[in-house]
């Protein structure tokens, strides 16, 4: 549960920063970086679990 709360966390802020970063970036761009993030803070989030 934790981890999915997470997951929209890291969507928001990504789709947070973009928009902010350039307005006018394509939806298509946007939802694929922001996939990349997701991926890339979830694997953190993994590693981090571990350690705990």
């Amino acid at each position: 549960m934790k981890t999915l709360l997470y997951i929209i966390l890291a969507l928001l802020i990504a789709f947070v920063i973009f928009y902010l970063v350039d307005p006018f970036v394509s939806d298509t761009l946007s939802i694929l970086i922001a996939t990349i993030v997701i991926t890339v803070f979830a694997g953190f989030y993994r590693k981090f679990e571990k350690r705990l």
